[in-house]
């Protein structure tokens, strides 16, 4: 299979927001936004990414790649004041899903081994804001460890590989780099102006990049209020439609991506007004392994204060440090990979 002329197809992207107390409340003075973003989601505001997708589509039509952009799917933070939406790029497609094949040819798997990598470049948190930085791939590396160790039900083993530095291993990103949304930006080092190689591992967690680059993507109503996104990316046939050649039922996943928002303030404990990394990538790569988001989100109008009906890592919003998985999680880890590799 010719990696440039990968059948992959942008599918899905699920985020998580900010807020910081680790209880069942969140006050919404707690929620650090980037200094400068004053910016609030509205009814009317625009939103960048419709347009952005359609852009993708386009473009990599006239190359002939053969990749699709379905949906993608984001929720706002309390300050947002709207509830979550899922962005169409085709309204035929709206119901579907995604699951890993084992041993999958397309993306030249390792076995039954769902491998991930964290990319060396990106790797430090609060390298473009005023915080103290640090490396935060400890603190990815043990959540996955928490999915891999954590989850009895299943033999899905979660494989690290190391990133040589000599790859490009960020599709997505280098996608949304040739539709110019990070002109002017000069964070793309070198290699990550090199074609991209979709398939160095299952989930890349590409790691933390500038607000600016999400406020390119997303635009500047929505920007301060995205914390993490996942990318899901999918195959497609010769006709381009969504790819299930092991048929049961779910397009195939390719690959999936992970960005963080450095433009808030990052941390390994979630102390003070800072993000727990560990809490974010435990949900993130959550949803590189095929799980939504649980649970209910409601306000209290007297107070505005948010309650979750369960309060679970797996939320629409980052409600303080949660580190271990919760019945909700295993119990959709274990729908989902319980009797893998056999589906």
């Amino acid at each position: 299979m010719n990696r440039k002329q990968a059948f992959i197809c942008l599918f899905a992207m699920l985020f998580c927001f900010s807020c910081e107390k680790e209880t069942s409340t969140i006050e919404k003075e707690h929620h650090p936004a980037p200094a400068d973003a004053n910016a609030r989601i509205s009814a009317s505001s625009t939103n960048k990414l419709p347009q952005a997708l359609a852009s993708i589509n386009s473009s990599l039509t006239k190359q002939k790649s053969r990749i699709r952009v379905l949906y993608a799917e984001y929720l706002t933070s309390p300050d947002g004041k709207q509830a979550g939406q899922i962005v169409y790029a085709n309204d035929r497609q709206k119901r579907l899903t995604t699951q890993w094949v084992p041993n999958d040819p397309n993306r030249f798997a390792d076995g039954n081994n769902i491998t991930y990598l964290v990319d060396k470049t990106y790797q430090t948190a609060n390298k473009y804001n005023s915080a103290p930085d640090f490396n935060a791939a400890p603190e990815i590396d043990a959540a996955m460890s928490t999915w891999n160790t954590s989850t009895n039900c299943s033999d899905l083993p979660i494989v690290k590989r190391t990133d040589n530095e000599t790859t490009n291993p960020n599709y997505v990103l280098q996608l949304f780099a040739s539709l110019g949304a990070f002109n002017g930006l000069a964070f793309l080092n070198e290699l990550e102006k090199t074609p991209a190689n979709p398939f160095v591992a299952d989930i890349v967690n590409t790691g933390f990049i500038p607000f600016e680059a999400f406020e390119g993507v997303f635009g500047p109503a929505d920007a301060p209020f995205v914390l993490a996104v996942c990318w899901t990316l999918t195959f497609v046939d010769e006709n381009g439609q969504p790819l299930d050649a092991d048929r049961d039922g779910y397009v195939d996943t390719a690959l999936k991506e992970v960005w963080y928002n450095d433009g808030f303030a990052w941390s390994n404990t979630g102390a003070g007004n800072t993000i727990d990394v560990q809490t974010v990538a435990l949900h993130e790569n959550g949803h590189a392994l095929e799980m939504g988001h649980f649970g209910k989100i409601f306000e209290t109008s007297a107070n505005g204060k948010l309650h979750f009906a369960p309060r679970t890592v797996m939320n629409a919003s980052y409600s303080g440090v949660q580190r271990q998985l919760d019945g909700s999680a295993l119990g959709a880890h274990c729908s989902i990979f319980g009797s893998w590799p056999n589906k």
